[in-house]
């Protein structure tokens, strides 16, 4: 018994900073563009943020159609 509660420790310790991580690329995603600039020497990611009221009605929006 002893052994299954550190596998459920050790799980747990691993697994609430990977679930941080994912929150936080799944809001980073639907907030921010990646885009490039053309015709550059050395390419560059560069981030512009998104209208967030836009993208959580489109976001509302397509979950509603997919449901449907």
């Amino acid at each position: 018994m002893n052994n299954q509660k550190l596998v459920k420790v050790l799980t747990y310790f691993y697994l609430l900073p990977f679930l941080i991580m994912i929150f936080f690329n799944i809001v980073n995603s639907l907030l921010r563009t990646t885009y490039f600039e053309l015709y550059q020497y050395m390419e560059a990611a560069r981030y512009k943020w998104d209208n967030p009221i836009f993208v959580i009605i489109t976001t509302m929006a397509v979950f509603g159609v997919i449901y449907l």
